[in-house]
């Protein structure tokens, strides 16, 4: 059951970094997306120095970023907004996730930009831009971690691929796998297909001695989408965050036919 507070929503648009509202800025950028999993990092120190902290279940966050053809929060889309944020308030299930160790606090995060929402923990959130080469152009992808303890919640979408980019679909969401399970040097326990109705996806389980990574990657329109938790096997202390978390990914009402 996923557990509900107040959603957040997360708009983006071009602010100077010295603005302390909007200090979400990070200097740790690495060279591909597959290297997303260096998030999954155990040690927490990579992230002291340039990292913001959520203590509210409500919060908007600003960040250098681009544009899709979706409206403006200023024009029609702050009615699509407000008709999400309603939708999402008239659920009602637990707000805490309760754990061995403790508890979660979770908040619903609204992408307008990226379509979709998620349920993310509540803790030091991250964000960056990645860029990644493949054969047919570079793809921009923007991505979201959150880090309470030792875990890693991370979340992450592509801009829009052009038609070259789009021209073999079938190969695009394994391709996309075998690039992260190549750079991890992960164990890959277990893959298959994920649709989300008739959206495709993958979901697949990268395992070392310690440590537990799950994905799952969807191709929604015309963007990539990346959904990934991990958990430190021996502790074991978030059982059930990480399939709460995978399973709230929700594409918003009209996206995935087209953008």
């Amino acid at each position: 059951m996923i557990p509900t507070v107040r959603p957040t929503v997360m708009r983006y648009t071009c602010r100077g970094q010295d603005d302390d509202s909007t200090r979400f800025y990070y200097s740790h950028l690495v060279h591909y997306l597959s290297e997303i999993c260096c998030i999954f990092n155990t040690s927490f120190s990579n992230w002291n120095s340039n990292s913001s902290n959520f203590s509210q279940s409500t919060a908007t966050i600003q960040a250098q970023g681009f544009r899709d053809n979706r409206p403006d929060f200023f024009d029609k889309g702050r009615i699509q907004m407000e008709q999400e944020v309603k939708q999402l308030e008239q659920e009602n299930p637990q707000p805490i996730l309760t754990i061995e160790s403790g508890q979660i606090q979770w908040q619903n995060i609204i992408f307008q930009e990226g379509g979709f929402s998620i349920w993310m923990p509540a803790g030091t959130m991250t964000e960056e831009t990645e860029i990644i080469e493949i054969e047919k152009g570079k793809i921009k992808f923007k991505v979201f971690a959150s880090h309470p303890g030792a875990a890693r919640f991370v979340v992450a979408y592509s801009e829009i691929l052009n038609s070259q980019q789009l021209a073999n679909q079938k190969n695009i969401l394994p391709t996309f796998q075998k690039q992260i399970v190549d750079v991890t040097g992960f164990e890959l326990s277990s893959d298959r297909d994920y649709n989300l109705g008739e959206i495709p996806g993958r979901e697949f389980v990268l395992k070392n001695d310690t440590e537990i990574i799950t994905f799952r990657i969807y191709l929604v329109g015309q963007r990539l989408h990346l959904i990934g938790a991990s958990e430190i096997e021996k502790d074991n202390e978030i059982t059930g965050a990480v399939v709460t978390f995978l399973d709230s990914f929700k594409v918003n009402q009209g996206v995935g036919s087209r953008e």
